[in-house]
């Protein structure tokens, strides 16, 4: 009989659990993930490798992001998000599924906590990471950009326009004159 492999880290889903795991002691490896994406399966061997030659000085958790408020800012992601907590705050954060990336973070903060080295970061799980916050705000001004929504604005009415009357080859006119458009019969 095949003797079932044991599982290498904790499953949360719940505000509950969440807090739970926060307060355990020790670095924790978390895979946040949204529900119709799931959890980064690729490194599950890399990560059970590191978990034999390391022990205790590592735990992982998979953890559902879609009813954690502190996890709200990853829900619409389809990258992995590797989280890395100790005594309930963030000390490193990482995405993607680069393998070779992972396994040296993950090494160089086991090295840092059996060496009893303060992390170069410790934020609030809620809280943006400052490369999180680059990104946010670069995002942000290219959403709300006001010469992005009168393009935006103006693309659709063509296309409105255009879609209605397409076989009048006539001028459309709404307006002024910024609001001509011409359509070929």
């Amino acid at each position: 009989m095949a003797r079932r492999k044991e599982q290498i880290q904790l499953q949360v889903e719940t505000e509950e659990e969440w807090q739970q795991l926060l307060s355990r002691k020790g670095l924790i490896l978390a895979d946040v993930y949204s529900e119709w994406c799931g959890p980064c399966i690729a490194m599950v061997s890399t990560l059970r490798n590191v978990k034999l030659k390391v022990g205790e000085a590592i735990n992982y958790a998979v953890v559902k992001n879609n009813y954690i408020a502190d996890l709200e800012r990853f829900r619409d992601r389809s990258e992995p998000v590797w989280m890395f907590l100790q005594n309930g705050k963030m000390v490193n954060l990482l995405f993607g599924a680069n393998c070779p990336q992972i396994r040296k973070l993950l090494m160089s903060e086991i090295k840092r906590v059996l060496n009893d080295e303060e992390p170069e970061m410790t934020l609030d799980v809620s809280a943006r990471t400052p490369e999180e916050e680059v990104e946010w705000q670069k995002k942000e001004a290219i959403r709300y950009h006001p010469s992005n929504e009168q393009i935006c604005k103006l693309v659709v009415k063509f296309y409105w326009l255009n879609a209605f009357y397409l076989k009048r080859g006539r001028c459309v006119d709404k307006g002024d004159e910024s609001d001509k458009i011409y359509l070929r019969g």
